[in-house]
């Protein structure tokens, strides 16, 4: 884990991968206050019930969250992949990491690891958090006394 912790360290001071990072969250920030409006009809008072209809968190809903998410990690990835590698190809420090006790499956595996936790951060990390602030509405939805009379 040495060598994740490093590569996270260095990625974290490049100004475009934390603006990228910052990006991405705001979409699902966006998304928590859709569902939100989309559960509370009270909020939407007057609105007709096509327009109800229409802002429904719904399969389509996650599919086009997760649309917005795969776009901001495949842009992430273009950015920060090729900079995991390319140092140490261009200062040759890949024979150095190598005549250590450490395998090209260790050091692979660790370049891994830096890419996918970057890109966990804006993919299902959120996307988790999205699906548990509907579930969670969906079951408050089901509790209520007004659903349970008619």
């Amino acid at each position: 884990m040495v060598l994740p912790r490093f590569e996270w360290q260095r990625l974290f001071r490049q100004r475009l991968v934390v603006l990228l990072i910052m990006a991405a969250m705001i979409w699902p920030l966006l998304c928590a206050v859709f569902i939100y409006l989309s559960n509370n009809s009270e909020l939407l008072f007057g609105m007709d019930s096509q327009f109800k209809d229409f802002i429904k968190a719904d399969g389509r809903f996650f599919l086009i969250f997760m649309n917005v998410q795969a776009a901001f990690a495949i842009f992430l990835a273009a950015l920060a992949g090729p900079g995991l590698i390319a140092p140490d190809l261009a200062n040759n420090a890949l024979q150095i990491y190598f005549s250590r006790p450490l395998a090209r499956a260790d050091y692979m595996t660790a370049r891994l690891a830096t890419l996918l936790g970057m890109l966990s951060l804006i993919t299902w990390i959120p996307g988790l958090e999205i699906l548990m602030i509907a579930a969670e509405f969906g079951a408050t939805a089901a509790r209520s006394p007004c659903l349970l009379s008619s």
